[in-house]
């Protein structure tokens, strides 16, 4: 026996653990090759240790990492709140269905005969609900559920952006106030 709703929670279950399971594995993997590089700078370090190098090449002066973190991070935030204003548009362009109160009367009569039980007044039994305005429903539903998760990316760019703008900010101070040569 065929069952959509099993059909369409499976995929959806699916989906989940996909997107689940590769934010894990991106994650992992920054943080394995991370872990990786610390690692090689520690080996090489001791090594030159070993060797009698007392003086290494210098790197890249701190101030011009923290603009670079600043920019990357800035840019993620314009990202994100962008990503979450244009799926916001599109869920705003979804109707909302009709409302109960708009449902024709002929959809209150009785569909057949009505069993007289003791006891109980007669009471028409409503008919089940269209197939369309079912669905008009469900994709309602839909797309305020993706207005949530689009308001929800916009809230978290608008914090990013505003993380690196105070982190480009702090670059700015650090360039001023080194005390290296180039």
């Amino acid at each position: 026996m065929n069952h959509p709703f099993l059909a369409a929670g499976f995929w959806n279950a699916f989906a989940a653990g996909f997107g689940v399971t590769a934010a894990i594995l991106a994650i992992g993997g920054i943080i394995l090759l991370r872990w990786q590089r610390n690692r090689n700078e520690l080996s090489l370090l001791r090594a030159a240790m070993e060797k009698g190098v007392s003086v290494l090449p210098p790197g890249p002066p701190l101030w011009l990492l923290s603009l670079r973190q600043g920019v990357m991070i800035l840019a993620l935030g314009v990202g994100l709140c962008a990503v979450g204003a244009v799926g916001w548009a599109i869920a705003a362009r979804v109707p909302p269905p009709a409302s109960p109160t708009t449902v024709p009367a002929a959809a209150t009569e009785p569909v057949g005969p009505i069993m007289q039980l003791p006891g109980r007044d007669e009471q028409p039994r409503p008919r089940p609900v269209p197939r369309e305005a079912r669905e008009a429903r469900e994709a309602w539903e839909r797309a305020v559920r993706q207005q949530t998760l689009c308001m929800a990316l916009v809230g978290g760019g608008g914090i990013l952006v505003l993380l690196g703008v105070v982190r480009t900010g702090f670059a700015r101070v650090e360039r001023r106030h080194t005390t290296e040569k180039p």
